[in-house]
């Protein structure tokens, strides 16, 4: 997109139809409103989220959770709810936690640190790539660590 943007300019300045200095100042009038747009919204996304979890106090509590072969059940304040693997369509792995996808915008959390052992997080891998073994999003080194 850029290259052709380029081009266009070469082509306008060769031509004398525009002023080369009008066309990048406009340029870096739209492309820096661009950036601070989507700097906006970036922290107004990150301050809905701060806010709704503030306001749903059954996010604030312990949650505990039990993985078998059949799925996971997950208990928390208030609530309790089983799912069979079925419903999962991939996880990632982090450095520090596993997110399991129900959909490409909810996952459910599992923290490495709530793990006991490294056999439940042996078994807890297993039981993933056995039953969702999709992992998301595709990466061509599957060894490669995931900022989260």
């Amino acid at each position: 997109m850029l290259l052709i943007a380029l081009f266009a300019l070469a082509f306008l300045a060769i031509s004398g139809r525009c002023m080369v200095i009008d066309y990048v100042k406009s340029s870096a009038v739209i492309l820096g409103a661009m950036v601070i747009g989507l700097l906006i919204r970036s922290r107004l996304i990150k301050r809905r989220c701060r806010k709704t979890f503030a306001q749903t106090p059954a996010l604030h509590g312990p949650e505990s959770m039990d993985i078998s072969d059949q799925g996971l059940t997950h208990a928390g304040p208030g609530c309790r709810g089983e799912s069979t693997w079925d419903v999962y369509t991939s996880y990632i792995e982090s450095q520090h936690l596993f997110l399991i996808f129900l959909a490409p915008n909810q996952a459910r959390v599992i923290p490495k640190r709530a793990l006991a052992s490294e056999e439940e997080l042996q078994a807890l891998r297993s039981l993933l790539a056995t039953h969702v073994g999709v992992i998301f999003p595709k990466r061509r080194n599957p060894n490669q660590k995931v900022g989260l």
